[in-house]
C-alpha cells in the first residue's frame, strides 16, 4: 500500500472498532471487503497486527485482544477518542475525510467550511518545539500600524475554525521586566520569525486548566469565574444538551417547553455575544447583572430597527 492507503486503513480501522465497541477479526473483515480501499480482498492477520502497532505508535490507540470473550477486539484507552484531547479531534477529522473519500459519488454532494490552514501554524509550533521566542507582525483591530511582539508561545488553541496562539510578552514598565499573556488569533498575524532567544515553559503550566474557565478566545476582558445559569428553550434545550457549551455544564431543571443549565465559568464578551445571538430561545437567569447586560443589549438591537435607518 502507498503511504497515504495505509494512513486511510489506520483510520478506518480505528474508527470500525470504535462504532463496535468489541468486534473478531471475521467481522472486521467483512467489513473491509466492502471498501474501496481493500479491492475485495481480505485483510490479513498479518496486515492487521501490523496495523494495530502503527496505530498505537503514530496515534497513541491501543487496540487489545480480550481472549475471554472470543477473541474480540477493542480500544482499551478509549477516553482518547471521547475526551477534548488532540487525538480526539485529529481522528475525528480524518475518519470523516475517510468517509467522504469512500463515497466520490457523493462528493458534490458534501459542502464543508474552509478549514482554517495556515503556513505560520507550522512556525509557531516549530517555535513550541524548539523553546525559542517568537517575534511577530500582529494587525491588532483599530490600530493603523502594525505592532512588532516578541512573544513566548505557551500553547495553540482553536475556536471557530480559527487558531490562536497564547503568549507570554515580558514588557520594561518603570524599569521593570513585567510578565504577561495575551493571546493573538494568527489570521491578524503579518509574518513570524523565529528567534535565537531561548525560554522555557513551566512545569506546571497546563493548556487545558489554563483555558478551562473560558467560553472561547476572549481570555483578558477582566471578568472572573462565576455560577451562571440559562434556560434554554424548546430545540435550543436539545442542542445544548447534546453539545455542551461549556466542559462545567450541568442539567439543573428539565421541562416540556425549557431546560435550565448551570456553568462555572468567566461569563466573557464571546460568551454573552453567543447568547445574545442566540435571541429568545436562550435566557439568562443569574448572575444579575448578565441577565441585565444581554436585556440591554436586546434593546439596543430593537431600537436600532425602530429608528430606522440614518444614511
Amino acid at each position: 500500500m502507498k503511504t497515504s492507503e495505509l494512513f486511510r486503513a489506520y483510520i478506518w480501522l480505528i474508527d470500525t472498532i470504535k462504532e463496535y465497541g468489541e468486534v473478531t477479526f471475521e467481522d472486521i473483515n467483512e467489513e473491509w471487503v466492502e471498501t474501496e480501499m481493500s479491492g475485495g480482498v481480505e485483510m490479513a492477520r498479518s496486515t492487521f497486527n501490523r496495523h494495530r502497532d502503527a496505530i498505537a505508535d503514530m496515534f497513541g490507540v491501543y487496540i487489545e485482544c480480550n481472549r475471554s470473550r472470543g477473541n474480540t477486539y477493542y480500544i482499551s484507552n478509549g477516553h482518547v477518542l471521547e475526551d477534548d484531547t488532540i487525538q480526539s479531534w485529529m481522528l475525528s477529522t480524518l475518519t470523516i475525510s475517510n468517509r467522504i473519500h469512500e463515497s466520490k459519488s457523493l462528493h458534490e454532494r458534501v459542502l464543508l467550511e474552509d478549514a482554517p490552514t495556515d503556513y505560520l501554524l507550522d512556525i509557531v509550533m516549530e517555535s513550541m518545539r524548539k523553546g525559542v521566542k517568537l517575534e511577530m507582525g500582529y494587525n491588532k483591530y483599530g490600530l493603523d500600524t502594525t505592532p512588532v511582539v516578541v512573544i513566548e508561545p505557551y500553547c495553540l488553541k482553536m475556536f471557530r475554525s480559527r487558531w490562536y496562539v497564547l503568549g507570554l510578552l515580558r514588557r520594561e514598565v518603570h524599569d521593570r521586566v513585567v510578565p504577561s499573556f495575551s493571546l493573538f488569533a494568527l489570521d491578524k498575524v503579518k509574518w513570524l520569525r523565529l528567534t535565537d532567544a531561548k525560554f522555557a515553559l513551566p512545569k506546571d503550566f497546563c493548556a487545558k486548566d489554563y483555558f478551562a474557565d473560558y467560553f472561547g478566545a476572549v481570555v483578558f476582558d477582566g471578568t472572573k469565574p462565576e455560577r451562571v445559569v440559562l434556560r434554554a428553550y424548546g430545540r435550543e434545550a436539545q442542542d445544548i444538551d447534546g453539545h455542551a457549551l461549556h466542559g462545567s455544564q450541568e442539567k439543573l431543571h428539565e421541562t416540556e417547553g425549557y431546560t435550565d443549565f448551570k456553568y462555572y465559568l468567566c461569563p466573557t464578551t464571546d460568551f454573552r455575544d453567543y447568547i445574545i445571538g442566540r435571541g429568545r430561545r436562550l435566557k439568562v437567569l443569574s448572575p444579575k447583572w448578565l441577565a441585565d447586560e444581554v436585556r440591554y443589549s436586546h434593546q439596543e438591537a430593537a431600537n436600532a430597527y425602530e429608528e430606522g435607518d440614518d444614511n
